[in-house]
């Protein structure tokens, strides 16, 4: 009797150590974001049928020209 109930209560004291931490993460700004919203007239011919396969889904594009980035896009 004595086995079991030091057994479970060294159990709870296990998983009440183990689940409870405390952490503070603080959010730091690196920098404003910039950013321009284009009509559609805007968009590289290149660029548009691969927005067209990908809207179904969130995700996220870079754009370049083989030696600059022009854009990226987070969808």
């Amino acid at each position: 009797m004595k086995k079991t109930g030091l057994c479970i209560l060294l159990i709870a004291c296990m998983l009440f150590v183990s689940g409870c931490t405390l952490t503070s993460q603080e959010k730091i700004k690196l920098r404003d974001l910039d950013f321009t919203v284009l009509s559609q007239e805007m968009i590289p011919e290149q660029l548009l049928p691969i927005l067209e396969e990908k809207k179904a889904a969130p995700f996220q594009i870079t754009y370049t020209d083989n030696a600059n980035q022009i854009g990226r896009a987070h969808v």
